[in-house]
């Protein structure tokens, strides 16, 4: 809804997008490459000068009763994946990738 919303607005800017889950984990390329295509499918309307896919965490104890019966069932990876170190990286280099000047 957001981007729907603020669409004529993002395109008049540079655009960054991350998104968080847990597709980066897995062990199967094709997994991380469909869920690549999601986030890029669902972002590409705005036009972003970059998309990353950052593993999140997964606390099993915190999901409601039937996401946790569900990860437990399919043997969902259960951990903290964030690599904060990529992610600061990204984050660091954003400034220049958005065509912004750094404060001196």
């Amino acid at each position: 809804a957001f981007l729907k919303y603020h669409h004529d607005a993002l395109l008049k800017v540079p655009v960054a997008a991350f998104c968080v889950g847990i597709a980066p984990v897995s062990k199967n390329p094709a997994e991380k490459d469909a869920a690549m295509q999601i986030f890029h499918a669902a972002i590409s309307a705005v036009e972003p000068v970059e998309e990353i896919l950052f593993a999140g965490k997964v606390d099993v104890e915190k999901l409601p009763f039937v996401q946790k019966w569900m990860w437990k069932k399919v043997q969902g990876p259960v951990g903290d994946f964030r690599d904060w170190d990529a992610i600061s990286a990204w984050a660091r280099e954003l400034p220049e990738k958005l065509g912004l000047k750094p404060e001196a």
